[in-house]
């Protein structure tokens, strides 16, 4: 588990939610990006360039504009070869798509479907790899580490209709 208190961290409001950026005091990689719907005390406003462009990135893609972002920044460590095989795979689901587990876990050549889904839960960089784009078969939404509220807003903000709470429209 990382010591979050040792790490810088800068926030991003959406909605009730924020956006949190975690990285190690003027060094790279990003540790880690994740969600709370409380505001930091120990908020950094001392960005490095790599930190500033993924916050910028950030923004821009809540506003609701299509953005690429980079891996590069990003601590991978500890990741296994098949996380890292979906992950890949994941980062090819476009903005305004949505994959199912089912599908995901076939187009990394396997039938562990709730492996894969093991893989989303433990995402430390969701929306750079975007597990909010993988949904149940049914189309519902499934779960989110941000919550199924959070979930549906990013979802929404994609453009991304629904047929119910938590169902998605999907179009064939």
């Amino acid at each position: 588990m990382m010591d979050e208190s040792a790490l810088n961290i800068y926030q991003i409001a959406f909605h009730n939610y924020f956006i949190d950026i975690y990285w190690k005091k003027d060094l790279l990689p990003v540790k880690k990006i994740g969600f709370s719907t409380l505001k930091t005390d120990s908020y950094s406003s001392d960005l490095n360039p790599a930190v500033f462009h993924l916050v910028e990135n950030i923004r821009n893609y809540l506003s609701g504009k299509k953005v690429s972002f980079t891996t590069e920044i990003l601590d991978l460590s500890g990741i296994s070869n098949f996380s890292a095989s979906v992950l890949k795979e994941l980062s090819e689901v476009k903005y305004g798509d949505v994959i199912s587990y089912r599908e995901l876990s076939e187009k990394c050549g396997t039938s562990a479907v709730r492996a894969v889904g093991s893989v989303m839960a433990k995402n430390r960089f969701p929306l750079v790899y975007p597990c909010h784009r993988v949904i149940r078969s049914t189309g519902e939404i499934g779960q989110f580490a941000g919550g199924t509220e959070l979930k549906k807003l990013l979802l929404e903000t994609e453009g991304l209709k629904f047929i119910s709470a938590d169902k998605i429209l999907i179009n064939n």
